[in-house]
């Protein structure tokens, strides 16, 4: 997948990065995400935050990655 989102020209958006729920720990997949797509894509992600709140996990794990590589 990502290696067709990077030979696109136009912006893409990456799909279910962490497989579904099936990756226990999302860094990894965030990581390789933002690593394999261009600049101009995004991800989807499906959250489940219920258990607990998974939208400030991952946008302050989004913060971190994509800060570390400016």
């Amino acid at each position: 997948m990502y290696k067709v989102i990077r030979a696109t020209k136009k912006p893409c958006f990456a799909f279910k990065i962490m497989a579904a729920g099936r990756i226990n720990n999302p860094e990894p997949a965030f990581k390789q995400a933002f690593e394999s797509i261009k600049p101009t894509d995004g991800v989807f992600i499906g959250l489940f935050p219920r258990a607990k709140d998974e939208v400030r996990e991952n946008a302050e794990r989004v913060q971190r990655l994509l800060r570390k590589k400016v």
